[in-house]
């Protein structure tokens, strides 16, 4: 039988963020974006992992041949919709994945480049950066923020009872409906009363 080959997010957190920081140092806006992209990457998955249950079945979802769920795109919507991450944080998520592409597939890709700036500026709005900063600097910044994020709430989150449950991680993770059906007191639910 084949050996398994070890991933990032199965080493401690502690080693994996002491690889994070050797590999972004002197690094190229590219190379920035590849090792940043991995980061969040390793994180949503470490999140997502400890919250579901423990097994072949989730390896199989999150990781293997073929996954469910095995693309960067789908976990980050997978985290949102069990309450994992905030909108807010998916919309980072996803600002990420695109800023990561850009610069994956585009040799002139840089932070001054209009598209690219124009993400880095979303993000910063959408984590709550300072616009006083530099953009490349700002996006070090948030990048590492948002896994510090998720790697603290890997720890808040999972099957033990003693753990909290993913909505209660934040307000804004709360899921509310706009008109709320009601209910009858025989169980059964009651006409919606017309909006006109």
């Amino acid at each position: 039988m084949a050996k398994k080959k070890k991933m990032s997010w199965d080493i401690p957190v502690g080693e994996m963020w002491e690889k994070f920081e050797a590999a972004v140092k002197g690094e190229t806006p590219r190379g920035m974006a590849m090792v940043h992209g991995a980061l969040i990457e390793d994180a949503l998955m470490r999140l997502l992992k400890s919250y579901l249950v423990a097994g072949d079945a989730t390896d199989a979802l999150l990781d293997g041949f073929n996954s469910p769920v095995g693309t960067w795109s789908a976990r980050t919507l997978l985290a949102y919709s069990v309450g994992l991450i905030s909108e807010d944080e998916r919309d980072a998520v996803d600002l990420l994945r695109a800023i990561r592409n850009m610069f994956a597939h585009s040799m002139s890709a840089d932070y001054d480049d209009p598209a690219v700036a124009k993400k880095l500026t979303d993000l910063t709005e959408r984590l709550g950066g300072e616009r006083f900063i530099p953009l490349d600097r700002q996006y070090q910044m948030l990048v590492s923020f948002l896994a510090a994020s998720f790697f603290n709430r890997v720890s808040q989150v999972g099957p033990h009872p003693d753990q909290i449950s993913p909505l209660a991680l934040q307000p804004s993770c709360t899921r509310r409906l706009l008109n709320p059906p009601r209910v009858k007191p025989s169980g059964k639910r009651a006409a919606r009363p017309n909006s006109s």
